[in-house]
């Protein structure tokens, strides 16, 4: 029993240990999401005593379960079962040769292990899941057979350590059904009987269905590199730098006398801005608006029109979507302009996808919207 403690806590360990370094990043979830609730029935077969002498037909058993659990990864779940059921055996001496049964129930704790996560990539929709079962439970005797004869205990209760697998196939974003074969091992004295065994068994099989309470599923994230996003805040401090040292220059520079008949015209540079984005995102984030209020600031003082050009980076997804996406950044830029005053008459779009990477060196470097202003 404890060598089978251990392997529990030990394959919970490697798997857990495995998917997080399998995947890019699982975004974090709270201890109420992912949950789900199961109810199985089937029919067991008992191996215990003069098992071989028996017929199997009539050793077949009713057995339902109701249960609730939560994954904690597409690949590690737990699930709490109340099982309830019937045991049928054969008693056999010199004068009796007979069937009888035994009622119980139980509490089982099953870990469990995705297989087709842990050996394939994650699909939120995936149609068929395939799963491993590893499981603890403790279980009561409370009755048996009123007709039977022989020397029966009156009760018994035992620990029992149990191996499965169930197939899962999913019906719709909530609900599935499943298909579950596992194995049993109980105390020799559950059914009243001991006989010299170390164990006896129970074979399962149950159908069931299940409900996964929202929140569902998992989103898997792409991790950023923190010297990536040091180098663009680095930039982006260095341009707000500039834009101050340009309206300084702007204040500073001298009134002109009266009797000059022609204007002289003082030229700004204004430095291009741009605006990082997530991988697959065209929502601006919050550490992006500051050096977007001082570019859309310098618009406004100066009164210069501005390109807003979108682009994705090549290395995700088709030439179709990245076309899209840079466009939907473009917009996001445009849009965010105006609400700090930009008038939208003086901004222009445009949109690259990806078939221009401004940042040939870093791919990650090019989901961004570049702006700059009309000389």
């Amino acid at each position: 029993m404890k060598k089978f403690l251990l392997s529990v806590v030990a394959l919970l360990f490697v798997t857990s240990t495995f998917a997080q370094t399998a995947e890019k990043a699982i975004r974090q979830y709270g201890f109420w999401d992912n949950w789900f609730i199961q109810l199985q029935g089937g029919v067991s077969e008992n191996f215990s005593e003069n098992n071989d002498r028996a017929n199997i037909m009539k050793l077949l058993s009713p057995v339902g379960t109701i249960g609730v659990g939560k994954y904690f990864s597409p690949e590690v779940g737990a699930r709490i079962q109340f099982t309830a059921g019937q045991a049928r055996n054969k008693y056999i001496t010199n004068t009796i040769n007979d069937y009888y049964h035994i009622n119980f129930v139980g509490g089982i704790f099953d870990a469990l292990f995705n297989l087709t996560n842990i050996f394939g990539p994650y699909k939120e929709n995936r149609t068929f899941n395939f799963i491993g079962i590893m499981g603890l439970g403790y279980e009561f005797c409370f009755k048996r057979d009123a007709d039977s004869k022989g020397p029966f205990a009156d009760h018994s209760r035992t620990l029992s350590p149990r191996l499965g697998l169930q197939g899962d196939f999913r019906l719709n974003e909530a609900w599935s059904l499943n298909l579950e074969t596992n194995v049993n091992l109980d105390a020799d004295n559950f059914n009243g009987i001991v006989y010299g065994r170390k164990y006896d068994g129970r074979f399962n099989i149950l159908a069931g269905i299940s409900y996964e309470f929202p929140v569902r599923g998992f989103k898997i994230l792409s991790v950023v590199d923190p010297s990536v996003i040091s180098v663009l805040n680095d930039k982006i401090n260095n341009q707000r730098q500039e834009i101050e040292n340009l309206q300084n220059q702007l204040k500073n520079q001298p009134v002109p006398e009266p009797q000059i008949q022609t204007k002289t015209q003082v030229i700004i540079k204004i430095t291009p801005a741009v605006v990082v984005f997530k991988i697959g995102k065209s929502i601006i984030e919050e550490n992006q608006k500051a050096a977007l209020y001082y570019f859309a600031h310098s618009i406004k003082t100066n009164g210069r029109k501005v390109t807003v050009v979108g682009y994705a980076d090549k290395g995700t997804g088709s030439a179709q979507g990245n076309k899209k996406l840079s466009q939907e950044r473009a917009e996001s830029v445009s849009k965010a302009l105006q609400e700090y005053g930009v008038d939208p008459n003086l901004i222009t779009i445009d949109t690259k996808g990806d078939t221009e990477q401004p940042f040939i060196n870093t791919n990650d470097w090019n989901r961004v919207v570049i702006l700059a202003s009309a000389e």
